[in-house]
């Protein structure tokens, strides 16, 4: 079994599973697909997947939804953190 960063359930009820090989490889990378920048954020990703503030569907994918977590930056990024689920 892969190594978890967290398993949690999402306002829909549905368990969302956040492994180190997407958080390192995906989310952290250096690529142009990464977020580098949310490194300092994992227990606030964590509460936006389980409590977001706002949720939008997406344009793009059927099966994804852009959840907000309101307040959790800092400076420039104090305004929300964004994840596509």
């Amino acid at each position: 079994m892969e190594p978890l960063i967290f398993d949690v359930e999402d306002y829909t009820g549905t368990l969302v599973v956040l492994t180190r090989r997407v958080w390192e490889n995906k989310i952290l990378s250096g690529t142009e697909i990464g977020h580098p920048e949310v490194a300092p954020y994992l227990d606030e990703v964590r509460q936006a997947v389980a409590a977001p503030d706002i949720v939008f569907e997406s344009t793009r994918r059927d099966d994804s939804r852009l959840s907000y977590r309101l307040g959790v930056g800092k400076g420039v990024t104090k305004d929300c953190i964004l994840l596509l689920l």
